[in-house]
């Protein structure tokens, strides 16, 4: 059968005809029903790979997981922690994105803040060998539109993916390993894409670019990429070890490319770097590129006892000798394995390297070091430039760090806890100075894990007084849920507490809420032999003011039903076995509010009840509202299982005034009779529900059974007082709970204890004389189907809907089961409004109760509202706007728009709001023109305004059409060391259309209609270049609602900045004479380095007649800039004395030059020992 077919046909036979009691209500999980697996431990690995920071200080962790058990089927996912380092559990399910099938996998996140992972893709386990991306939305959802259901397989062969990165012009560059089958033998592969994950045709070969080394160096036998960095001009430097033959060992090797794809010849010797520490086992993992473009490589070096491994290159790919001597630095820990995964460097020029080490102990623990920019350890960090911290984990590695704004650094890897050998996923937030940051998750680390989710039966089901619901898993478990069938995250762990030890069985009975919400669930221990009775605090924890530490326990006796009297105290009802002579008594506890016996209770808190037989118990319990207790068992009378019932007064006397002293016995059917679950009436009538089994069939069928306030049977109910299953389930079939509506009909679950149960859950309603209620589906017999079997196991209201637990079976594989249905079907409501924009006819979000519309945020400012209907047809619908605007509209057809749609599709009429406090009600009416009957209405306050503004202006190189850096006031740009520029405005609050750019008088310099908005004009991205010459400019970015400066003008956005051309300077004359100097000096402008000869640094002051903006570089012999010391505005007469670094330049004379904005110039020479 076709597959939509087949989809098409379940949906329609499990949701029951709309209009008819017991429809599946899809505000519940979304389709009305959810199944669940509870997670009852940690044995899936997780290990952090990368780590990406959001603007509001959460971050996203690339995560590769091992499913297990067994250890074998490797995916990657996402996991998001909140600023101070809790796992946030409302990005993708439970805390974790969607699982994609690459391995080898990193990720990069893009402009508009989704998230493209890069991988080896994997068919169902096995290796394939393609590169592929996956895309995801912020809050962790695959982007569907993106290939395959979010998936795309570039056919690109990446055997190892090791990293990616986006370009400005957000093309994305992938390093990994391939493997070339004519050659056998490994190398580096580098492959560019479009933003949308086509190859890119102008790189390499068809958009991947390899080198396989032997082609130059016989010597070499593989190599292996691990890492890759972007260089300002375009250029890309890999880097990763290769395998010399002739040692043989590993040694680090560096790959550039040009912009192209093709070998940077220019680049140590072919293009190519190899490293050698000292004839070891050296590895590179990590690469970045310095600002002044020198290449900085971390990995580690040595055989068995390896080090944190440092190398240092020039632009061209020379050793850097002014770092470490040689270009190489290495550092040990405490003697053993010593491992660099990841690198940074600081805005200060200290280098930040993390990994793993051996710590004294022999752990393996997460380390860092910080070096200064010369690799002299930087003593400020740890106090020895160097730590391991231990405590996060007892095996620990850092695979990625990033530094936040504010300095502190974030590390992402694995850890091994000490309870299991299973790895985690650990996020560490550490202080610049590498102390382990507390505010962080309570103790400095965020963790997240899959915990192993075993078979899952939901035995039991409430609901709280705020409407959450509470279901109880079959081995001491339990879950809670918003009313729209999300997990409570404020409950446990993902909304689940487990509390039976791993391995071992706890068998749950039954759950109790409390009326301040606090849980307890009661079972049966086997390996204890007696009675567990918890208690949990509102947040899943267990109440440490209840029992021994919010566990009572009770030797020798089964806890099957709970009751909880007006007054706190708590009912137990159950078996209370004497092992001597393997008899049973019918039993009932009762504890006080702390767990303890009450005494007052029979003497002792424990009350036996003896029906003369060999054995019995108790299995459900219920307080009357006068304060009687109705308890309800079985009790062998040889051969027959006989219906058990008792009624005690308040202090556990029995109750003469019911069946023969206090006590009933009842033969249903003359074999097997078990009781369930009962419920009191509001007439003091007694039900109970269980199964019977007759002798003729041997079949276990559902039973209900009803006592008069007496304990007689009632006979006004199915004639004798006893009903059994209308339906021939063919199997064995039982009623394990019920429940009553206020009109005083019954609601029973069918639960079907074999291996094999029917397709569908079943929950059957009856009258209150017991006949079967032809209103409720299928003459009184509601039946769901969900695609596999299931079993019904228990039922509790809450208002208009019914919630069913169970069981969904396939096989010996078992999930939990809810299901949510509406008793009645609802009247004819308004349920919310739906905000549109008019111009493109597309949803803009839901219209909420006191929302601030922002009118410049909807583009064209043309909007929009729908009424959303739900429950019973409506006719039509009649809207009133009041407010600034008033405006009335009857709808007599779908979509029900205030300002009415042109036809049947949803073209919406558009409005243009006043800015201004609005209320807006719609009510649904059974006939048109807002005929018939009244349903219910729906009211909203709401504002709209309008506020346009611009976040900033960012500088561009025109030449390459890439993002220079972000614009700021008073910003000096030397057209010398940056030509070919053009400044672009960006989006900020609000939607702009166009921006209207003015440069110092001249108001409108420009105008821009479409996106991106640069002043001086750009064709789709590809930017023209501003002709400006050197001086002081005001540049001010005017943002408008529409096109060509029309609509609302918002908040102008203004700089200034000054353009320098230190190239035009040379050329008129760098070096100054001593009389030329001392001419400016004479003029209030002086510049002096301190001291002269200079060594590794130096000090230069200066000091300007009036305040200006200046800029400060330093230059080489020839007079050509070489570094900028400073640039800004200073104020007039004041000695400014700045520190300028020297270490790396070569001995021999320079420059410092000092520039204003007027076009002043000084010059001092300075010379470098």
């Amino acid at each position: 059968m076709n597959k939509m077919l087949c989809f098409c046909l379940c949906l329609f036979v499990a949701g029951p005809l709309m209009g008819q009691a017991g429809r599946l209500d899809s505000s519940f999980a979304g389709k009305g029903w959810l199944t669940t697996r509870f997670l009852i431990g940690n044995k899936n690995e997780e290990r952090g790979l990368g780590i990406m920071l959001k603007p509001d200080g959460s971050m996203i962790v690339l995560t590769e997981g091992t499913t297990a058990p067994p250890y074998s089927t490797k995916t990657s996912f996402l996991v998001r922690f909140s600023a101070d380092g809790k796992q946030d559990l409302n990005f993708g399910v439970d805390g974790f994105s969607q699982q994609v099938n690459l391995i080898h996998s990193t990720a990069v996140q893009l402009q508009d803040g989704k998230i493209i992972v890069a991988g080896a893709l994997t068919d169902d386990g096995a290796f394939n060998g393609h590169l592929a991306f996956a895309r995801y939305f912020e809050d962790g959802d695959l982007d569907t539109s993106f290939g395959s259901n979010g998936i795309l397989n570039t056919k690109r062969q990446i055997d190892e993916p090791s990293a990616v990165v986006l370009q400005p012009d957000q093309k994305i560059l992938v390093a990994g390993t391939t493997y070339d089958n004519e050659i056998e033998q490994y190398g580096f592969a580098l492959a560019r894409f479009s933003p949308t994950g086509i190859p890119d045709s102008s790189w390499g070969d068809a958009g991947i670019a390899t080198t396989f080394f032997n082609t130059n160096h016989p010597e070499i036998l593989g190599g292996k990429a691990s890492s890759l960095a972007l260089q300002t001009d375009g250029k890309v430097v890999v880097a990763g070890s290769i395998l010399n033959g002739l040692l043989p060992s590993k040694d680090f090797a560096l790959v550039r490319y040009k912009s192209d794809g093709s070998l940077d010849s220019g680049f140590a010797t072919n293009g190519i770097q190899v490293t050698d520490f000292t004839g070891g086992e050296d590895e590179a993992s990590s690469v970045v590129v310095q600002q002044d473009g020198k290449i900085l490589v971390a990995g580690k070096s040595g055989n068995t006892n390896s080090d944190f491994a440092l190398a240092r290159y020039h632009a061209n790919g020379m050793p850097d000798n002014s770092f470490s001597g040689d270009g190489l630095h290495t550092t040990d820990f405490f003697g053993g394995p010593d491992q660099a995964s990841t690198i940074v460097v600081q805005d200060d020029g200290k280098i930040l390297v993390a990994g793993s080490a051996k710590s004294t102990s022999g752990r393996s623990a997460l380390a860092l070091a910080r070096f200064h920019a010369n690799a002299a350890p930087d003593l400020s960090f740890g106090g020895t430039g160097r730590f391991i911290d231990e405590s996060i984990g007892t095996s620990v590695s850092a695979r990625a760090i990033i530094l936040q704004p504010d300095h502190r650094i974030l590390a992402t890897g694995y850890t091994q806890g000490v309870a299991d050998s299973s790895l985690d996923l650990v996020v560490g937030r550490y202080q610049p100075e590498g102390s382990l940051d507390l505010t962080f998750d309570d103790d400095g680390k965020g963790t997240a894990f899959y915990t192993y989710s075993g078979n899952s039966r939901l035995h039991h089901i409430a609901v709280q007084q705020d409407g959450k619901l509470v279901v109880a898993e079959a081995l001491f478990s339990l879950a809670r849920y918003h009313a729209d069938g999300t997990p409570d995250s404020t409950f446990g762990i993902h909304g689940q507490v487990v509390e039976a030890p791993i391995g071992e069985i706890q068998i749950t009975q039954a759950i109790a809420i409390q009326q301040d919400e606090k849980l307890l669930l009661a079972g049966h221990d086997p390996a204890y032999d007696g009675s567990v009775l918890m208690r949990f605090q509102i947040n899943g924890t267990l109440d440490s003011t209840f029992g021994n530490n919010g566990v009572v326990k009770t030797p020798s006796f089964s806890g099957n039903a709970i009751a909880i009297q007006d007054d706190g105290k708590i009912l137990v009802a159950g078996g209370l076995t004497n092992p001597v002579f393997g008899t049973g008594d019918f039993a009932v506890i009762r504890l006080n509010k702390n767990g303890t016996m009450d005494d007052s209770f029979d003497g002792d808190g424990i009350l036996i009840t003896d029906f003369v037989n060999i054995r019995a118990a108790a299995t459900a319990i219920a307080v009357q509202p006068d304060g009687h207790i109705a308890v309800v068992g079985s009790t062998i009378n040889f051969p027959n299982f006989n219906l058990v019932l008792a009624r005690y007064r308040s202090d556990g006397s029995l109750d003469p005034d019911f069946g023969i002293g206090g006590k009933q016995e009842t033969d249903l059917f003359g074999s097997h009779d078990m009781a369930a679950a009962l419920t009191i009436q509001k007439d003091e009538k007694i039900i109970v529900a269980g199964f019977s089994e007759r002798k003729n069939t041997n079949r276990q069928n559902f039973t209900l059974v009803r006592f008069n306030k007496d304990g007689t049977l009632d006979s006004t109910f199915s004639k004798d007082g006893k009903l059994a299953s209308p339906y021939n389930f063919n199997r064995d079939n039982r009623a394990g709970d019920i429940v009553l509506q206020e009109d005083g009909k019954i609601i029973v679950p069918v639960n079907f204890p074999s291996l094999d149960p029917p397709n569908g859950l079943i929950v059957f309603r009856f009258n209150p004389d017991g006949t079967p209620d032809s209103s409720f589906q299928e003459n009184g017999m509601l039946r769901s189907y969900f695609g596999k079997q299931e079993s019904a196991r228990g039922v509790a209201l809450a208002g208009n809907r019914l919630y069913v637990s169970g069981v969904q079976r396939q096989g010996l594989f078992m999930e939990g089961l809810i299901a949510a249905y509406m008793l009645e079907e609802a009247g004819m409501v308004v349920s919310s409004f739906t905000l549109i924009d008019a111009v493109r006819d597309t949803d803009a979000g839901e219209l909420k109760d006191g929302a601030v519309v922002n009118l410049s945020a909807i583009r064209g400012t043309r909007i929009s509202i729908r009424a959303n209907t739900g429950g019973a047809a409506a006719g039509s619908v009649v809207m009133q706007l009041s407010g600034t605007q008033v405006h009335n509209r009857t709808e007599n057809r779908a979509p029900y728009a205030l300002f009415g749609n042109r036809n049947k599709e949803h073209t919406y009429r558009a409005w243009r709001p006043s800015p201004g406090p609005y209320t807006l009600t719609a009510t649904p009416y059974a006939g048109t023109n807002g005929r018939g009957t009244k349903g219910t209405p729906y009211t909203v306050r709401f504002t709209i305004v309008e506020e346009l503004s611009l976040a900033r202006f960012t500088l561009i190189n025109a030449a390459r059409n890439t993002v220079i850096s972000t614009l700021s006031d008073g910003a000096v740009i030397d057209l010398a060391h940056t030509p070919h520029i053009n400044i672009r405005a960006e989006q900020g609050t609000g939607v702009a259309e166009s921006i209207r750019f003015g440069v110092n008088d001249q108001a409108a310099y420009s105008m821009e209609s479409s996106v991106p908005f640069a002043l001086a004009g750009d064709i789709r991205g590809d930017y023209a270049e501003w002709q400006v010459s050197p001086g002081t400019y005001t540049i001010t970015a005017t943002p408008y609602s529409e096109n060509y400066g029309r609509g609302t003008m918002g908040t102008a956005l203004r700089i200034t900045i000054t353009i320098i051309d230190s190239k035009a300077e040379q050329r008129s004359g760098i070096v100054q004479g001593a009389a030329e100097q001392q001419q400016e000096e004479g003029r209030g402008l002086s510049l002096e380095v301190l001291p002269n000869p200079v060594k590794e640094s130096g000090w230069v002051q200066f000091r300007v007649p009036q305040a200006t903006t200046v800029a400060l570089f330093l230059a080489d012999g020839a007079g050509r800039s070489i570094q900028q010391v400073f640039g800004g505005r200073v104020q007039g007469g004041v000695l400014q004395r700045l520190k300028v670094q020297t270490q790396g330049l070569p001995p021999g004379l320079y420059f410092c030059r000092l520039v204003t904005a007027g076009g002043k110039t000084v010059t001092s020479k300075l010379v470098r020992q």
